[in-house]
């Protein structure tokens, strides 16, 4: 049976929100999984008037999941590109520094204390944390003109205006360019 469930994990736990402009739900289910991999951030003001949300896809602990959704923002607002409103390039940059903050020994040794925080320890084994484990992330980012959407794996955004499906992303598989 390993990481998986006999049978599974089919209890939703739903996150709602709005503003003035905007109103969004967010609902989560845990699946097949003995632990829930995925993390989100749903914020309708980031401290600018822009609101982000992501889905961060757990893939072999819950670890980078939760320490990607905590330091996203952050890394993201502080960005000189973002600061000047090029925010393709933020999100870029955010993307490549996240990365290197996972990978640094601060990185490594947050994930660690995730690891051990968490059920998965067992279910993983503590030598996979940085070798093994990741997460997808497909982030949205609403200005009041503009929705930008970045994405990294195979996690979807899909704009849903006026009862119509409108992709947002592109899923990125091994193959892909």
């Amino acid at each position: 049976m390993g990481v998986y469930l006999s049978e599974p994990e089919t209890t939703k736990k739903t996150h709602q929100g709005n503003n003035k402009s905007l109103k969004f739900t967010c609902s989560e289910m845990q699946g097949w999984r003995k632990n829930m991999e995925d993390a989100a951030i749903h914020e309708l003001d980031i401290g600018d008037g822009n609101a982000l949300f992501c889905v961060f896809d757990g893939h072999g602990g819950p670890e980078v999941s939760e320490f990607v959704s905590k330091e996203f923002t952050k890394i993201l607002t502080s960005e000189k590109a973002y600061k000047d409103k090029n925010f393709i390039e933020a999100l870029d940059i955010a993307f490549r520094k996240m990365d290197e903050k996972i990978e640094s020994p601060d990185g490594v040794k947050a994930l660690k204390q995730l690891r051990n925080k968490s059920t998965a320890q067992d279910n993983y084994g503590d030598d996979n944390v940085n070798g093994g484990t990741g997460c997808t992330a497909n982030v949205v980012l609403m200005t009041d003109k503009k929705i930008y959407c970045a994405n990294a794996g195979d996690s979807r955004g899909v704009l849903c205006r006026q009862g119509k499906a409108i992709e947002l992303s592109y899923d990125h598989k091994p193959e892909s360019q």
